[in-house]
């Protein structure tokens, strides 16, 4: 049977260095050199150099070509990747402060017309702009709500799906509040059932389009000790014209005492600080 494996020659090995002798599995100690690159034939798994041909670069361009094979007709074949006049118009009323379910029917889960609404505004309200995230999507790249939560939460009560915060499974009701990863411009007090406000004729929510170039989405700022344990030295913040920037901690850290840990139930009392902290976000 032909050995598929490309084995150096013996001998190619440097010789042992009696002063090297790290124990391996099982207790066997490997006398090698191994902290010296091997024979510069040796393929890369077995410690030789990473060598490029034109082989091997025309079989990574077949592979590409063939991933790219469908992407034409998914950019112009109509609905191709999303019902397009939803996912264009819904998103649009979104930004402009209507309320899904209420103002309008909305089959979809939620936090998906807000993530939308934040793609246009980077990308514009274009065709090509909702495919492509059509496209990322069905590619698995946003097949994940984790996207909403921070890769650098150690909080377990804001992370993403976990014993202490989980996430709603598909065609489920909610049944008790999820904490966000993120948190939202505290302009005003949003009650938790939206419809039973909105029916009521008290309650609506503010424009997205009055908030141009203020911050409008940021890592949590409910506490001075929540942005020490995530990011320590500064925040992600997202602006309502579609631009983003990480700002420093110096630029609107506060004391201690006014930047508490958060109570049950809320209380108004430290809102004043949460006004100081985002009116310094707006002008960074």
């Amino acid at each position: 049977m032909t050995d598929l494996i490309d084995t150096p020659d013996a001998g190619t090995f440097p010789p042992a260095d009696a002063s090297d002798t790290r124990p391996g599995d099982n207790g066997i100690v490997d006398n090698r050199a191994g902290d010296q690159p091997g024979p510069p034939d040796a393929p890369f798994v077995l410690g030789g150099r990473l060598h490029w041909s034109w082989r091997g670069g025309l079989a990574v361009l077949l592979v590409v070509a063939f991933v790219a094979l469908p992407v034409r007709g998914l950019y112009r074949a109509t609905g191709s990747s999303m019902e397009e006049g939803f996912m264009l118009v819904f998103p649009h009323l979104v930004w402009q402060g209507r309320i899904p379910n209420v103002d309008f029917l909305h089959l979809y889960g939620p936090g998906s017309l807000d993530i939308l609404a934040l793609w246009y505004q980077l990308f514009g309200y274009t065709l090509e702009a909702e495919r492509t995230f059509g496209l990322l999507q069905q590619a698995k790249l946003f097949s994940s709500p984790r996207i909403l939560f921070c890769p650098a939460e150690k909080n377990v009560k804001f992370d993403f799906d976990t014993p202490e915060n989980p996430w709603p499974g598909e065609r489920i009701t909610p049944n008790k509040n999820v904490q966000a990863g993120y948190g939202a411009r505290p302009e005003r007090e949003i009650p938790d059932d939206l419809a039973a406000a909105a029916n009521g004729g008290s309650f609506s929510l503010p424009r997205l389009t009055n908030f141009k170039n203020k911050a409008i989405f940021a890592d949590l700022t409910a506490a001075r000790n929540r942005v020490l344990a995530r990011h320590r030295i500064g925040i992600n913040v997202l602006y309502g014209n579609g631009s983003a920037r990480w700002v420093s901690l110096r630029a609107f850290d506060q004391a201690e005492p006014q930047w508490p840990e958060p109570q049950f139930p809320p209380t108004p009392a430290f809102n004043p600080t949460q006004d100081v902290i985002w009116a310094k976000l707006d002008r960074q």
